[in-house]
């Protein structure tokens, strides 16, 4: 205990004691951040509005040859500077980003002399920070980061469990860093203390903040969140707190980033990204970190934020960009888990897609044991009848063993991936799913970047499964369509927890998990697996406009999407899966959902009732007409008398920024509703 008072009080030194060093505001003065210099002790507070999000972030690096842990000086800083960014991405939740910062960076000397550099950003959404050696020395390794986000204790916070292999469990909400036993909700099992991105903590009421990371280049390796050392604190009152007051919150827990690897290799950055370096001093042998990210401010901002992908770099070119199209898939694996093996049951699966004007298939695992033909006669058929066909990998990441599925070794080095992938696109196949990952260090980091690489040099597109979440790639690889990272529907396979908890789950999905990146959840069952769903069919409906994917893979069967009613066959024949725009309209973690998507002159809301109690989901319509009265077209599609119908309506009527929609939702229900805006 006295060990951890002290770690607490090295982390959080005395306001009096501290000396202010910088202050960076962003342009639209929502977000500020500061850091303090206090007894060889270099600290960042970050703040929305004058609320303190996380107070007294400990900067510093360790490498083998260099300690930037203290005592640290700061011997100046590079001055404000303004930057802005406009870019065009081929997923995502818009097509057309923007954004505005102010930065500085600080130049930091230890007690050698030694430097390290440390560029801050603050944007209308939040605050991004890396580290930058601007001299790498020949041998060194990265062994440890002092980075740790103070969190007190009764402060919501939807965390995950941090699994190597998959990022796949739920984000229940906790007032705590203490595991008590219940933290364990997924199938997978691993150290208590370990958190996976994203993080989303609400430190005052209505003030959000998301941690992440982004950028990850060759050589780098991952990271994570670690409080270790939480067990020995007091434990709180259980007050299952929705909503924190100043007066409930107790001390602050420390989630130090801890690296995916004990000593990670420091060779010099190769960012093609110009504007990226604009503080640094573009030495020919300066790394630098990938970028630490707080989103901060309201839901909806957190929500919609792009920040993950603002600071990552941009594609060699635009082209690439311009090439990619996103669309609907049809997928075997949910329904048929060898379906694979059958080239008779995929030929049914590329028939789905031909009906329903959906661009892709997918064959999943174990395609190289096919009978009743083989993968070149998958692929031809699918080419025959005008749908793309993507094809399953093992990873080959060496930790699957013999009794993973296959095909295996086939891409095991960039040189077997660029003939297999030559191959590929010599039958016909657009696109690949790579599967089985293990783990966030340097060696498998850049496994995915030797697969985009190698990807995008044959024309393929690539979905990654069993995998880390999005760090920011989709910017620099528009090839990259979408990843897993997610506890989806593939789970109601595995066992029968998702059944129960899917709802409040899906409800807190779009507020953790979605907000960085594509996610390939494979929405849309209707029937059952091998377990059962108890969601309505609208809310399963709601989930493929709710769950951004570049690509989305429909998984269920064939003769469940022909059942389905005309209109709701008509919705999911012309689903869009790249959007014009995307906006939360109202929610909170867990409870509820309501998101409006824009394609074209249409905005495709979708609404999900989280708890087990029929509830009303309310919205207004202002983020969307802005301060015009329009004539509105709309389509609604909502819970019917029971679990499995649909109650479906046209409306076409005056609406205003004003206008406020409730919609009734049974339990575990949602809604689709679809608005055209006459000019």
């Amino acid at each position: 205990m006295k060990k951890y008072i002290f770690i607490i009080s090295l982390l959080l030194p005395l306001a009096a004691q501290a000396k202010q060093v910088v202050k960076i505001v962003s342009p639209n003065k929502a977000v500020t951040a500061t850091v303090d210099e206090n007894n060889g002790k270099i600290t960042l507070t970050v703040f929305s509005g004058k609320k303190a999000a996380f107070e007294s972030i400990p900067l510093g690096i360790v490498t083998s040859k260099r300690d930037f842990s203290g005592p640290l000086t700061v011997k100046g800083n590079s001055g404000k500077h303004y930057m802005s960014d406009s870019y065009t991405m081929a997923t995502g939740k818009r097509i057309n980003c923007s954004n505005e910062a102010n930065a500085r960076t600080l130049w930091l000397r230890n007690e050698k002399g030694e430097e390290l550099d440390v560029e801050i950003r603050t944007y209308h959404d939040g605050v991004t920070f890396r580290y930058i050696l601007p001299n790498t020395l020949p041998e060194e390794t990265l062994c440890d980061e002092l980075t740790a986000y103070n969190i007190r204790e009764g402060a919501n916070r939807w965390l995950q469990i941090y699994h190597p292999d998959s990022y796949e469990d739920f984000y229940p909400l906790y007032t705590t860093g203490i595991n008590d036993g219940n933290v364990k909700q997924g199938f997978f099992r691993n150290q208590h203390h370990l958190w996976g991105y994203p993080a989303l903590v609400e430190p005052h009421d209505g003030t959000f903040a998301l941690i992440t990371e982004a950028n990850i280049e060759r050589d780098h390796c991952g990271s994570v969140l670690s409080n270790a050392g939480s067990e020995n604190l007091p434990k709180l009152a259980d007050t299952n707190c929705l909503h924190n007051s100043k007066e409930s919150l107790g001390q602050p827990v420390p989630y130090k980033v801890q690296l995916g690897d004990d000593k990670a290799p420091l060779l010099p950055s190769k960012s093609t990204d110009v504007g990226r370096s604009l503080l640094s001093r573009k030495s020919t042998q300066e790394w630098h970190s990938p970028w630490r990210v707080i989103i901060l401010g309201s839901l909806s901002t957190v929500v919609e934020s792009t920040l993950v992908t603002d600071v990552s770099d941009a594609p060699s070119s635009q082209d690439e960009v311009k090439a990619i199209q996103g669309g609907v898939a049809s997928w075997i694996y949910w329904a048929y888990n060898h379906g694979s093996q059958d080239c008779k049951l995929i030929n049914k699966y590329t028939d789905l897609a031909a009906e329903m004007h959906w661009p892709y298939t997918l064959i999943d695992a174990e395609w190289d044991v096919m009978k009743n033909g083989t993968i070149e006669d998958a692929v031809k058929y699918a080419v025959n009848k005008g749908i793309k066909p993507m094809i399953w990998y093992n990873s080959d990441a060496n930790w699957t063993g013999s009794s993973a599925p296959t095909p295996q070794g086939r891409i095991d080095t960039p040189e077997k991936m660029d003939k297999e992938f030559a191959w590929l696109k010599k039958i016909g196949v657009v696109g690949i799913k790579v599967d089985f990952f293990k783990n966030d260090n340097t060696w498998s980091m850049n496994k995915y970047l030797d697969l985009l690489e190698m990807s995008k040099k044959n024309g393929l597109k690539i979905v990654f499964h069993g995998c880390t979440i999005p760090r920011g790639w989709q910017r620099t690889y528009p090839n990259l369509m979408t990843c897993e990272a997610v506890y989806g529907a593939e789970w109601y396979n595995n066992n029968a927890t998702l059944t129960k908890k899917a709802a409040a789950h899906n409800a807190t999905l779009p507020f953790t998990r979605n907000i960085v990146g594509s996610m390939d959840y494979t929405p849309g069952t209707f029937t059952d697996s091998q377990n059962p769903h108890i969601t309505t069919h609208c809310h399963e409906l709601a989930l493929t406009i709710l769950f951004e994917s570049g690509i989305q893979h429909m998984p269920d069967r064939p003769e469940s999407y022909r059942s389905m009613p005309e209109d709701v066959k008509e919705l999911l024949s012309t689903l869009p899966t790249v959007w014009d725009d995307s906006k939360l309209l109202s929610g909170y973690p867990g409870k509820s959902v309501v998101m409006a998507r824009k394609k074209g002159d249409k905005w495709y809301i979708a609404g999900i009732n989280g708890t087990d109690e029929a509830q009303t989901l309310g919205f207004s319509l202002n983020r969307i007409l802005g301060k015009k009265a329009a004539t509105v077209e709309a389509q609604t599609f909502r819970d019917g008398k029971d679990a499995t119908s649909f109650n479906i309506s046209f409306d076409m009527g005056e609406y205003s920024n004003q206008s406020k929609i409730n919609v009734q939702t049974l339990p575990r229900g949602g809604f689709v509703m679809i608005l055209t805006i006459e000019p």
